[in-house]
């Protein structure tokens, strides 16, 4: 039988591991789906036009905040972030095909999209306030949603290693 002490993990054997939200949705809601889908692995997961435009939304954000922290707000403020959410988002979307070479979603869907992805983008750039810290990896960001948006700006945590 082995000692309690060697199955402890030390500080070099521990990784950084990452959480996405749908990960901390999942276990905040449910913890026993969160344990069935992500610890067991049990999770399916099919693309759709949402998760589509989730990751295009993710990677427009992730492009601005990267240079924000690593170049400096003149370099993230020239960013196009709004093109670049509409070149992951088409990117993303050929995928989303059936045998045929149908699209699984309508032009109306696209457009609707497009629109929301613009005023998500067109929000957060105008409302989100950000401070600098040097040496710091930034490993997520995510909006409080406790706040009510009626009664306070939007707010984002930024939680750095």
């Amino acid at each position: 039988m082995e000692n309690i002490e060697t199955q402890q993990q030390t500080p070099v054997d521990i990784k950084k591991k990452k959480v996405s939200y749908s990960q901390y949705s999942t276990w905040f809601n449910c913890s026993r789906k969160y344990f069935l889908d992500y610890i067991k692995g049990l999770r399916t997961y099919e693309d759709s036009i949402n998760t589509c435009f989730g990751s295009a939304i993710h990677e427009a954000l992730q492009c601005y905040l990267k240079a924000l922290y690593t170049q400096g707000a003149e370099i993230a403020d020239s960013l196009d972030v709004k093109q670049i959410f509409v070149d992951d988002f088409n990117k993303e979307l050929t995928k989303l095909k059936n045998e045929d070479g149908t699209l699984l979603y309508t032009e109306d869907d696209y457009k609707e999209f497009i629109y929301d992805g613009d005023d998500i983008l067109t929000t957060f750039l105008n409302s989100a306030c950000f401070t600098a810290v040097e040496a710091s990896e930034l490993l997520a960001i995510w909006p409080l949603l406790a706040i009510p948006a009626s009664t306070a700006r939007r707010r984002l945590s930024l939680v750095f290693s």
